[in-house]
């Protein structure tokens, strides 16, 4: 993800969506901080990738502007530059280079050779001057430059057709050479061979052999709308490329989905699969799994529709999707708490899992164990081959932090990067370079965390009965061997005889834990059942139950396991077992109010297209709803004409109510404009839009706000560049508001 503008309000999140509980991991993970950096200048810097180096060390690509930074060495060239900077294993730096033109680059994408140098790539819009050799093909072009170990440009190529090239992603391919991957809307132009079939980009791709020269480029057929995000070498020579895809909606492009399409090596597709939910999704990242598939991941606003099994758990969720060799979908996983949390990145773990890693505004909720540090944090994930929680750890400052990369290290720790609005605070030691309205570059390195062992508690124990001791681990890694003072090895520990209880647990590398936990005496299965609440002048009966009772002696004085209750109150029942063990249990019975006069409002009116929400008035206690679709919760959405209605029941009643919706055409919004020059659909008009107090705000697809008004008067886009933006419109007076996707073509 790149991010270059000072002000990122976006960043915390566009829509606020229904929040649904999942699973939550057992634990949080505690990994210690080994170090972290703060690097950048007083201006515009942000990361936007880190990568290992072979001798533990670390190579990262960022970009700036020419404001001044302490470890900027080097002098700038044009309006935003790339940022090369070379990392000892501790953080240290080695060396940096300042590469660029005169004009705007951006990194995308940079790793170590296989020579023990560098590659780094990204798109420029310079022409011949600065770092740059070549003269620009367009708008915008593929820039890749070799460097040598030291950082030492060796060559560099500007590749390109007439129209806008974006690079994407880059690969070091098995004969020395490299595979870019990116979108271009380029025709037969440059260094472009093939058209782009259709309005908007394509996934374009270009191999270079080792010294930087073209062998072939490939325009990807019939591509749809939408973007290539990510590209993988497959095993047998061919690709496989991620991004992602508008479906069809009535009328135009709907939600975004995940896409991926396999080529073989010639090039050829050989399957192509997209999937995602009923609102939009986002890939991010992907990788390749053992299996020989792949994990594709990034950021869903759905809830449970489509591919998507599990519900949302706030304003945007990592979600992670598996495919088998042939694009089969395998298994999906939504993980998130009650805020947006977005993953850019995937990369896998020694012991056959995966580390996700990204950013985090939600708290304490949902898949979420800690609290949050700042506005937005790290927030990182790990799962297992199936995709199930294994811990998860957030980290960051007092405001903003947003993770770029994370994978695990040598070491068995793990790095991060990104970059900070905070200042020293929580996980960070030093200040930002800038003000605090200008983020730096974070990095973060964190430790293998020391294993740790505890029991957890259980049931006292009485005689004739059993408990089990089950140790809870938080390593990673598997133990070697369990020790329990009683002279036991094995994994847990059956108990009949209260006491004191120590397992000791022996992991690789001569690392042990030892825990303890003391178990009670005595056991009891005692319960109550039987209705808890009167209706009318009606008793009900209360049932004693536990198969090891003798006896029984209610708080009423009666001695059988049943009692007639006729009044509301708290009724406890004491059960005597074998040896003299006791056990009281207590159920409290109510009485049920009368239910209120049951109102769903007037009937109304609606937008065709437009949700409106019924909601059932709260009742006090248990209640069950049911509503003339047949659905059972308190609200009902509804978007169609009818008549709908609910009833409300409790233990002893019930009531209901309706309410008559119709729905009317309210406004027609295009979804994409040509602001060309031609005079012919130069802005953004909404017909039919009447009144003053229509309030439209646009953003970029990364979610950058790019607009905003109180009042709209169709002003909105010859200035506009080219791509997809996001649209809220509303209207304070009568409550309207639509949402949606706007398509920008020169």
């Amino acid at each position: 993800m790149r991010l270059s503008l000072p002000l990122i309000g976006p960043l915390l999140g566009l829509v606020l969506l229904l929040f649904l509980p999942g699973p939550r991991p057992a634990a949080a993970q505690t990994l210690p901080r080994q170090w972290n950096r703060t690097l950048g200048n007083t201006g515009i810097n942000a990361l936007d990738r880190l990568r290992p180096t072979a001798d533990g060390g670390y190579i990262l690509g960022a970009h700036l502007d020419p404001s001044p930074g302490p470890e900027i060495s080097q002098p700038h060239h044009g309006v935003i530059d790339f940022w090369v900077v070379k990392l000892g294993p501790r953080g240290d730096k080695q060396w940096d280079r300042v590469l660029g033109g005169s004009d705007d680059e951006y990194p995308v994408e940079i790793a170590q050779t296989t020579d023990g140098g560098y590659i780094v790539g990204g798109w420029s819009r310079s022409g011949a001057s600065g770092d740059k050799t070549e003269p620009s093909q367009g708008g915008s072009d593929y820039w890749v430059v070799k460097l040598d170990a030291q950082g030492r440009t060796r060559w560099e190529r500007t590749l390109g057709g007439s129209g806008h090239d974006e690079l994407t992603t880059l690969h070091q391919t098995p004969d020395g050479g490299y595979l870019l991957g990116g979108n271009s809307s380029s025709p037969v132009s440059g260094d472009k061979t093939a058209p782009t079939a259709g309005p908007g980009s394509a996934p374009w791709l270009v191999k270079l052999d080792a010294a930087g020269r073209t062998q072939w480029d490939l325009t990807l057929p019939g591509a749809k709308v939408g973007s290539l995000q990510a590209l993988l070498l497959t095993p047998d020579g061919g690709y496989l490329l991620s991004g992602n895809i508008s479906v069809p909606g009535p009328g135009g492009p709907g939600a975004a989905n995940f896409w991926a399409i396999k080529l073989n090596a010639a090039g050829q597709p050989e399957w192509e699969r997209s999937v995602g939910g009923s609102e939009s999704e986002s890939l991010q990242t992907m990788c390749a799994t053992p299996d020989g598939g792949y994990l594709l991941g990034g950021i869903s606003y759905s809830g449970a529709s489509g591919d998507k099994l599990q519900g949302h758990r706030g304003g945007g969720d990592y979600w992670v999707v598996k495919l088998s060799a042939t694009g089969v979908l395998q298994w999906e996983r939504t993980y998130g708490g009650d805020g947006k949390d977005e993953l850019t990145s995937i990369a896998p773990t020694a012991n056959g899992g995966y580390l996700l890693g990204g950013t985090s505004e939600s708290g304490l909720s949902g898949e979420q164990t800690q609290p949050s540090l700042g506005r937005a944090d790290y927030w990182l994930v790990q799962i297992d081959d199936k995709g199930t929680l294994r811990w998860d750890q957030r980290f960051g400052g007092a405001d903003i932090e947003v993770l770029t990369d994370a994978f695990p290290t040598k070491d068995g720790g793990y790095a991060l990067g990104g970059m900070s609005f905070s200042g020293v605070s929580g996980d960070k030691t030093q200040p930002n370079i800038g003000t605090m309205n200008t983020p730096n570059i974070w990095l973060l390195k964190l430790g293998v965390a020391p294993p740790e062992v505890s029991l957890p508690a259980v049931e006292a124990v009485c005689a004739g009965r059993q408990v089990t001791l089950v140790p809870r681990l938080n390593s990673i890694t598997a133990p070697l061997s369990y020790r329990w003072n009683t002279g036991a090895a094995t994994p847990t520990l059956p108990v009949t005889q209260p006491g004191t209880y120590t397992v000791t647990v022996t992991f690789p590398g001569g690392l042990s834990a030892t825990a303890q936990r003391q178990v009670l005496p005595f056991a009891s299965a005692l319960r109550i059942s039987g209705d808890s609440v009167l209706c009318g002048s009606a008793p009900l009966s209360l049932q004693a139950h536990d198969a090891a009772a003798l006896t029984y002696r209610w708080s009423t004085g009666a001695t059988t396991s049943t009692l007639a209750v006729s009044q509301p109150g708290t009724y406890s029942v004491t059960a005597t077992y074998a040896g003299g063990c006791t056990a009281t249990a207590t159920q409290t019975v109510r009485a049920v109010p009368p239910l209120p006069p049951l109102v769903l409002g007037p009937d109304t009116t609606i937008c065709q297209g437009q949700t409106l929400r019924l909601q059932a008035p709260p009742v006090a206690g248990a209640a069950s709803y049911r509503w003339s679709d047949g659905s059972t919760g308190p609200t009902l959405l509804v978007q169609q004409p009818g008549d709908y209605s609910v009833q409300i029941s409790i233990a002893c009643t019930s009531v209901s109510a309706r309410r008559r919706v119709s729905v009317a055409p309210c406004l027609t919004i295009p979804n994409i404009i040509t602001p060309n020059g031609d005079r012919q659909n130069q802005y953004f008009v909404i017909p039919g839009l009447s009144g003053n107090d229509w309030e439209l705000t646009i953003y970029s697809r990364w979610g950058s706000q790019v607009y905003a008004t109180k009042s709209y008067r169709h002003e909105w886009g010859p200035a506009a560049a080219p791509g997809t933006y996001f649209y809220t419109l509303r209207q304070a007076a009568s409550g309207l508001a639509y949402k949606g996707w706007l398509q920008v073509i020169r």
